[in-house]
């Protein structure tokens, strides 16, 4: 089985190799405060394609072009 690494503040290895770049602190939130933050991103996402609005950015992403990533299913 694949094993992947979680993104954002919670690869380990993603902050220890941010930390040895800076010398700022870097202060990781409370696990709520991460859960939370996560949730209402992912949230917004769906409003965004619910709407049929971009919502994968090339610039940010890497693709090809914008567009509006995901499913929506109404049951």
């Amino acid at each position: 089985m694949l094993k992947t690494s979680p993104g954002g503040v919670t690869n380990t290895l993603l902050i220890e190799l941010i930390s040895g770049k800076t010398a700022v602190e870097l202060i990781i939130p409370a696990n709520e405060i991460i859960n939370f933050k996560e949730a209402l991103i992912f949230a917004f996402l769906g409003v965004l394609k619910y709407r049929g609005e971009i919502n994968c950015f090339a610039s940010v992403t890497g693709a090809k072009k914008d567009h509006s990533s995901g499913l929506v299913f109404h049951p």
